[in-house]
C-alpha cells in the first residue's frame, strides 16, 4: 500500500510533534534538509509484515532511517547464506571444561 503524500505529511507532522522534534533513534533535532531531515520510519518493517498505521510509525532522521535499512538488509543476507539453522544454532562453549588428552 502506498501512503498518499498529503496523509504522509500530516502523519509526519504528528510524529514530529509527539517526539518533540527529535529523531526516535539518535535524539538529534530535525532540520529542514540534509541528513537530519525528518522521515517516516516503520518500527516493524513492511517486509516483515509491518503496516502503515500510525502505531507502527515513528519519525527518524534520514541518516538513521537509511542506516537501519542497510543493517536489516545485511543481516538478512548473512542469515540467508548461513542456512535455516542460523538463528537457532550457537557455537558450544568450552569454558570450564578441560581439553581432551
Amino acid at each position: 500500500m502506498t501512503i498518499p503524500s498529503r496523509y504522509k505529511r500530516r502523519v509526519l507532522a504528528r510524529l514530529i510533534r509527539s517526539q518533540e522534534g527529535r529523531c526516535c533513534y539518535c535524539k538529534r533535532p530535525f532540520t529542514i534538509g540534509g541528513p537530519t531531515r525528518a522521515t517516516i520510519e516503520h518500527k516493524k518493517a513492511k517486509m516483515d509484515g509491518g503496516r502503515d498505521n500510525v502505531g507502527n510509525l515513528a519519525a527518524a532522521c534520514f541518516h538513521c532511517n537509511q542506516h537501519r535499512g542497510r543493517q536489516m538488509v545485511q543481516s538478512r543476507m548473512v542469515a540467508k547464506r548461513a542456512g535455516p539453522n542460523y538463528a537457532t544454532s550457537a557455537p558450544k562453549s568450552s569454558r570450564g571444561k578441560s581439553a581432551p588428552q
